[in-house]
């Protein structure tokens, strides 16, 4: 017999596409991270969490060569929004 919370196939429509079924679940939704957040944010060994600079991606061609070189370092995120990214990044 078949546990109630795991997944059971079932066929769907003329073309038999398995779709999964949850019903009769307890159990929690799982807590995904921000996937935005997964791609602009790395952490560093010592547990601080590194970010790119803004405005360095496009329209580069009005922007002096010492700025563009100063945004091309990386920086870490300030202590105002670290609460934030850190939610976002599921790291509690």
């Amino acid at each position: 017999m078949l546990d109630s919370c795991k997944a059971q196939k079932q066929v769907v429509g003329p073309t038999f596409l398995p779709r999964l079924s949850t019903r009769g679940c307890n159990k929690m939704p799982k807590v995904k991270t921000n996937s935005g957040a997964k791609k602009r944010f790395t952490l560093t060994g010592t547990g601080k969490i590194k970010r790119k600079h803004a405005y360095k991606s496009h329209i580069l061609t009005k922007k002096t060569k010492k700025q563009k070189r100063n945004l091309t370092h990386v920086a870490l995120v300030d202590q105002t929004n670290l609460r934030s990214v850190r939610e976002m990044l599921l790291l509690r």
